[in-house]
């Protein structure tokens, strides 16, 4: 049986990183959620392409 037995690195790896994102979050170093959806819509509105619909 090949799983992953979790131990207190993997976990205080996990933590440190939630508190690396937070610190991040607080210091203004992340973009908004509402500026990467806004690019997002902006990109596929000049790349996608509707599927043709068959019939």
């Amino acid at each position: 049986m090949n799983s992953r037995q979790y131990g207190f690195d993997d976990i205080e790896e996990t933590v440190q990183a939630d508190l690396d994102a937070e610190d991040d979050i607080v210091n203004g170093r992340t973009i908004p959620h509402e500026e990467v959806m806004a690019q997002a819509m902006q990109i596929i509105a000049q790349h996608g392409q509707r599927k043709r619909k068959a019939g």
